[in-house]
């Protein structure tokens, strides 16, 4: 288990790399504090995988997840099997800021915040994928192409909600 605070980067510069894996039930990193954020491929390349169970939890910050936040990163995220969560209580994700960002929900996988958007900025790439029975983005509003480019793939019995908000595609 790991808790964390303030910004928190997997391949900060440009020519960096990083990846995390949280693998297995009791396995989490928990973001804790109102200034915790999280960025997968800030202005480098990142990874995070989510397996088996395991947790990555922001319950006290309103500073969102981005998945390729900078132009010119890469960013991956992937929540595969019954059990694993990215979950944003307060909070939004970004998958293609101004880079590339890519978000994998398979087998059962479950993503939660308050808002989502793909390809947020000009120049942002972003790409996410819901396959499986089980497998969940629950949204509050949902931008898909906002000033970037963005591609949504809901295939295999897997569910995008979007609650109380609207979706702009």
């Amino acid at each position: 288990q790991l808790e964390s605070f303030y910004g928190n980067e997997i391949g900060r510069n440009a020519g960096s790399s990083g990846a995390v894996t949280v693998d297995g039930i009791g396995s989490s990193w928990q973001l804790a504090g109102p200034s915790a954020s999280l960025d997968v491929g800030s202005s480098g390349e990142g990874s995070l995988t989510i397996t088996n169970g395991g947790e990555v939890l922001n319950t006290d910050s309103v500073l969102s997840t981005s998945i390729g936040d900078n132009a010119g990163s890469s960013g991956t995220v992937t929540v595969d099997g019954a059990g694993s969560k990215l979950t944003n209580i307060n909070a939004g994700i970004f998958v293609g800021n101004s880079g590339n960002g890519t978000l994998n929900i398979l087998n059962g996988g479950t993503v939660s915040n308050t808002f989502g958007s793909i390809g947020n900025s000009a120049g942002g790439e972003g790409t996410v994928t819901v396959s499986g029975t089980g497998s969940s983005w629950n949204n509050s509003n949902l931008d898909i192409g906002d000033q970037g480019n963005g591609t949504l793939d809901i295939i295999n019995d897997g569910l995008v909600a979007v609650d109380s908000g609207a979706a702009a595609i």
